[in-house]
C-alpha cells in the first residue's frame, strides 16, 4: 500500500468515527458506503443495497458488478439441502430411488410457477403429479403409488422453499420489504445532523467497529482516475491537517429484509414474487450434518464457518438528504496545478468521490489567501444518497 493510501485510510477511520460521533450511529452495527451511492426513485438500487453482503471493513465501496448476493448465495444453499421425505422416500423406493430423484430434478428444470397465495400446498400438489407420472412410466406398484403419495402429502418446507426460490429467481432480482416508497416516508421522518472533523485533533482507533478497524481502499484523495497525479496532495493533506464540516438536511435509517410473503398493497412489491424464508436457512444453520447437507458445495463451513460468506448480512440502510460538505487544508497547490486541482475537485474527491452533475452535485473551489484551499460540494434535498449500512450477524438478522 503506498503512503498516499495510508493517508487516506486513516482519514477514513478519523471519518468513520465523525460520522458515528456526529449521527449516533453505532460502531457495533454502522459500515462507512464510500464515496457518493445516490439511489435515485425507483427500489431496485434499494434491493440491491440490501442484497449485497457487506464485507468484514468499516467502509466499502459499493460497485454492483462486484457484490457478494444475498439471494444467490441464500439460494444455493437451501437448493443444496436435503427434502424432508428423502429418509422415507429413499426406504420405500429402494434402488428405485436415484431414478425418481432424477426425474424430479432433471438437468435444466423448467421453473415451476406456483399461485401466489399458497406455495406449500401447491408444491405438494405439483410433487404428488410428478410422482405418479413417474411411477406409472416406471411401472411402480399401486402400492407404491399410494404410500408416496402420502409421504408427499407432508409439508416438506425444504422442497416448498427451493421451489420459492427459483421462481421468484426468474426475474434476476430478489426483492426486500424496504421500498422507494419506504424511502420517501423515512426520509420526511429524518433529522438533520452535522458531521464535524478536524484531522489535527480527532482520533482514528476504529478498533471497537464491528470489523475491528479494518479499512477497504487504497485510495487516494480525488477519484481514482486523478488519483496517481495527486498522491503527494494525499500525503500533505495528512501532514497539513483537514478540517471536514458536513450537513445533512435530513438522515433517516430505512429497515428491510427479504420478501418472504405476497405484497400486493405496495406498487413495487405487488410486482415480485416471494423469495425468502427463514425457517430453512435457520434449519440449515443449526444442522451441520450430512442428513441436513448434500455432501456438495456450498458447505455449512463456508456459508455459516468463520470464514462463511454469510456472517453479516445487510439489514439497514442509512439514508441522507440534501447535503453540503465543507473541506479546508493547508496542504498547498501551486499556481500552476490550481486548474488541475479543480477539474480533479469537480469529477469527485474524499469522501463522497462524486462528479459534479451526477445525483444533484455541484462543487466549487476557492483558493485563499493564506494558503488554504476550500471545497465545498452539496447535492440538493430529493437526491438521497447512501451514508452507510447497518450490519448484522446472520444469526440476529432475518428470523421473522
Amino acid at each position: 500500500m503506498s503512503a498516499a493510501s495510508d493517508a487516506i485510510d486513516i482519514l477514513t477511520k478519523q471519518y468513520y468515527n465523525a460520522v458515528a460521533a456526529g449521527t449516533g450511529l453505532a460502531a457495533a452495527q454502522f459500515q462507512l458506503a464510500q464515496g457518493s451511492i445516490s439511489l435515485g426513485t425507483t427500489s431496485t438500487k434499494i434491493w440491491q443495497m440490501f442484497d449485497s453482503l457487506p464485507p468484514a471493513a468499516l467502509n466499502t465501496y459499493f460497485n454492483p458488478s462486484l457484490w457478494n448476493s444475498f439471494g444467490s448465495t441464500y439460494g444455493a444453499v437451501i437448493n443444496n439441502l436435503f427434502p424432508q421425505d428423502a429418509g422415507a422416500m429413499a426406504e420405500l423406493l429402494s434402488d428405485s430411488y436415484i431414478d425418481w430423484t432424477n426425474y424430479k430434478t432433471p438437468p435444466n428444470p423448467i421453473p415451476y410457477q406456483p399461485a401466489p397465495n399458497d406455495y406449500l400446498i401447491d408444491t405438494s400438489k405439483y410433487k404428488k403429479i410428478q410422482f405418479q407420472n413417474w411411477c406409472l412410466q416406471s411401472g411402480q406398484s399401486q402400492e407404491t403409488i399410494i404410500a408416496g403419495i402420502g409421504l408427499l402429502s407432508q409439508v416438506d418446507f425444504i422442497s416448498a422453499a427451493a421451489v420459492k426460490w427459483q421462481a421468484a429467481s426468474v426475474a434476476s432480482v430478489f426483492a426486500y420489504t424496504a421500498t422507494a416508497q419506504r424511502l420517501k416516508e423515512a426520509i420526511e421522518r429524518g433529522q438533520a445532523k452535522t458531521v464535524a472533523l478536524d484531522s489535527k485533533t480527532q482520533s482514528s482507533d476504529t478498533s471497537n467497529s464491528w470489523a475491528s478497524g479494518e479499512v477497504s481502499g487504497g485510495y487516494g484523495f480525488f477519484g481514482a482516475r486523478a488519483s496517481a497525479s495527486w498522491d503527494k496532495f494525499s500525503q500533505d493533506i495528512q501532514q497539513k491537517g483537514v478540517q471536514l464540516n458536513v450537513q445533512f438536511q435530513k438522515l433517516a435509517t430505512l429497515t428491510g429484509s427479504p420478501l418472504s410473503s405476497p405484497n400486493t398493497l405496495d406498487i413495487d412489491l405487488s410486482k415480485y414474487l416471494p423469495w425468502y424464508d427463514s425457517k430453512v436457512i435457520q434449519t440449515a444453520y443449526t444442522e451441520n450434518n450430512n442428513n441436513v447437507w448434500k455432501r456438495t458445495p456450498p458447505t455449512w463451513e463456508s456459508t455459516f464457518g468463520p470464514n462463511g460468506n454469510l456472517k453479516n448480512l445487510t439489514v439497514a440502510l442509512v439514508i441522507v438528504d440534501g447535503i453540503t460538505s465543507t473541506m479546508t487544508t493547508t496542504a498547498s497547490v501551486s499556481q500552476d496545478n490550481r486548474e488541475s486541482f479543480q477539474t480533479a475537485a469537480k469529477a469527485g474527491y474524499w469522501p463522497f468521490f462524486s462528479a459534479e452533475g451526477q445525483g444533484g452535485w455541484s462543487t466549487d473551489v476557492k483558493f485563499n489567501d493564506d494558503g488554504s484551499v476550500t471545497v465545498t460540494s452539496s447535492s440538493k434535498a430529493g437526491n438521497p444518497n447512501v451514508l452507510g449500512v447497518l450490519v448484522s450477524p446472520f444469526t440476529n438478522a432475518f428470523n421473522g
